[in-house]
């Protein structure tokens, strides 16, 4: 549908559906962040300690 058009995606998908359909990510901005970064960089990083994951602020449309 886009591949021979110049685009840009803004969206509040945070798990990677955009992607997983085949769009180029350095055309997408994700609104609420990108969870898959954090999981990431934060998760690997501290795997063997004891952390909770609080989360504040999440709204109806936000999933949890």
């Amino acid at each position: 549908m886009v591949s021979d058009k110049d685009y840009f995606v803004i969206t509040t998908n945070v798990d990677h559906q955009f992607q997983r359909a085949g769009f180029d990510k350095k055309r997408l901005f994700y609104t609420q962040g990108d969870y898959g970064l954090f999981q990431s960089v934060f998760i690997r990083r501290h795997e063997n300690l004891h952390i909770l994951y609080l989360e504040l602020g999440v709204g109806a449309n936000t999933a949890a």
